[in-house]
């Protein structure tokens, strides 16, 4: 399966897997002061900035490609959220959804502002 499909698919579990969850999707792969964020959710009054990394294997962690660079993009992000008055007063969470053969794991508070 190529990377553009396999990222959609992977997406799309994560959604799903968040909202069975509880959370709000609030926008997929939507850009906020020039930087995509592939799940925006809100979960009572906590907005979640999720990056999404999805492997065939089993085996695999791919959250480890998540790069101090992109952190700091989602960070630029979320400061430009919290700046719009739906959002102004809300708490902020970074997540990294690993979906490896299907299986959804999520790293809640993966990093920090």
């Amino acid at each position: 399966m190529h990377g553009r499909a396999k990222g959609y698919i992977g997406e799309q579990l994560a959604a799903e897997y968040l909202e069975a969850k509880g959370l709000r999707i609030i926008a997929r792969n939507k850009k906020f002061a020039g930087v995509e964020v592939d799940i925006l959710a809100l979960g009572g009054n906590t907005l979640v900035l999720c990056e999404v990394k999805t492997a065939e294997q089993a085996n695999a962690h791919p959250s480890m490609w998540v790069s101090r660079e992109q952190q700091r993009r989602y960070v630029r992000a979320a400061t430009s959220l919290l700046m719009r008055r739906a959002y102004s007063g809300c708490n902020v969470r970074f997540d990294v959804i690993e979906v490896c053969a299907g299986s959804v794991r999520v790293i809640e508070g993966a990093f920090e502002a």
